[in-house]
Order: structure tokens, then C-alpha cells, then sequence
């Protein structure tokens, strides 16, 4: 791994609620968890590569080479407690001459070992605090979003804005789990992932996927077998 301050920090709790044990839920004939940790130690771009849960099982399932797991205090496992307090955790322990932290979720199967690498060397060319990966939104534009009455009268939901016709209209993306620089001194003095600072990478659509709800499981299946089968979508890999 290279030598540069860059650690990787791979949050993975326990207990959720929404998809019991999704950490480490088979994906491609792997827990789920596999697939981060084996994009983070291919991608050589992290002197370490931190695994910080409160559970065995994903523990046992996140070991390989390299990767040092991290006994997460019961404190910081609950449904509640935000990333930053996690990240604040982990570099309070082990953040000394670390420059760059990556925060790597790994719900986030199909991000890859490329995307990392290009992800690192965006946030190191660019100086800006913070890095978050972005998926663009598809035909289903927020800015067109309908509310609906119980007599099922439309509104627009967004009164105060007029959406503007596609081709006039801002790109919108929606922020994705799959990445997630800060440059360490400036996290630790205003401790943010939405900064005034914070650069977009954006990747497609099925490399982007958050696993959250029952139904992301349906789509990782698809996006699994069309990868078995040799689907090309169309994208670098």
C-alpha cells in the first residue's frame, strides 16, 4: 500500500433494522462486506484499512490480509449516531499522521477498486475538504416531484420553484455511501461531510447502489447476475 497518510474506514454495525444483518447478506456468493474490503485493499491506495463494527460475525466476515477490525463501542452502534461521530471515533485512536480518510460503506457492493483509485486521485488534485460519491438521477426528477391530496388533486410539491425543462435544468445527483473522502485537519476542526467544500464524484448508476431496504436486494441480484453473465453497461470498469 502506498505510502501517503490515505486510511480507509469501512463502518459496519450490526444491528440493522430496516435489513437484519445486511452486512453480511450473501452477494455473489460473498457476505456483502467482502466486496469493500477487497475494493479497498486492491485499490493500493491505503496505508490501513480499518474495519470498525460492534458485531463477530462481520467481523469474521471483513478478515483478509491487511485489514485491522476495531471493537466498536456500544455507544456508537445505535440507529442514531451519526458517521461523523464514528469517523471521530476511529481517527481519535488511529488518525496520527493520517492525512486523508476514506469512509467506504459497506452496503455498497459494486463499487470497485478503479473507482476508489479515481475517487483518491480527484480529492488529491482538487484540495477540496470533503469527497462524496454522487449517482445522477434518472427520469424521476425531484425537482418534477407531485404531491398528491387525499382526493388525489396534484400540486407540485416544490411550490416555490418552477422546474425548468430538462434541458434547461441543473444536474441533479443524489449522494451514495459507495465514497467518501475528508481531508483529516480540516474534518477534525469543523467536523462535516456537507461542507462549504465538498467535490462530487460521480458513478453510475449500478456500481452506486446503496443496499438498504429488501428491495435493493432485488437489484443487486440483477446487477449480480448481468455482471456473472458478462452484461456490459455500458461504463469503464
Amino acid at each position: 500500500m502506498s505510502g501517503t497518510g490515505r486510511i480507509a474506514v469501512i463502518p459496519a454495525r450490526g444491528g440493522s433494522r430496516r435489513l437484519p444483518r445486511k452486512n453480511v447478506l450473501p452477494v455473489r456468493g460473498r457476505p456483502m462486506i467482502a466486496w469493500t474490503v477487497s475494493a479497498a485493499r486492491d485499490s493500493g491506495v491505503f496505508e490501513r484499512i480499518l474495519v470498525t463494527t460492534d458485531d463477530s460475525g462481520i467481523a469474521d466476515a471483513a478478515r483478509m490480509d491487511g485489514i485491522t477490525i476495531l471493537d466498536r463501542p456500544p455507544d456508537l452502534a445505535g440507529d442514531d449516531v451519526p458517521l461523523v461521530r464514528v469517523l471521530q471515533h476511529v481517527l481519535a485512536d488511529h488518525g496520527a499522521q493520517v492525512t486523508a480518510a476514506c469512509l467506504l460503506m459497506p452496503n455498497c457492493p459494486f463499487r470497485t477498486a478503479g473507482d476508489i483509485r479515481a475517487s483518491a486521485q480527484q480529492f488529491a488534485q482538487t484540495g477540496a475538504a470533503s469527497l462524496m460519491s454522487v449517482v445522477a438521477y434518472d427520469w424521476r426528477r425531484p425537482d418534477w416531484a407531485l404531491a398528491m391530496a387525499a382526493d388525489r388533486r396534484l400540486a407540485f410539491a416544490y411550490r416555490d420553484r418552477v422546474p425548468a425543462p430538462t434541458d434547461r435544468s441543473p444536474r441533479l445527483v443524489c449522494p451514495t455511501g459507495a465514497i467518501r473522502w475528508v481531508a483529516v485537519d480540516r474534518f477534525l476542526a469543523d467536523p462535516r461531510f456537507y461542507t462549504d467544500d465538498v467535490e462530487g464524484f460521480e458513478l453510475p448508476w449500478q456500481r452506486a447502489l446503496d443496499i438498504d431496504e429488501p428491495a435493493d436486494l432485488v437489484w443487486s441480484n440483477l446487477i449480480a447476475l448481468a455482471l456473472d453473465h458478462g452484461f456490459d453497461f455500458g461504463e469503464a470498469a
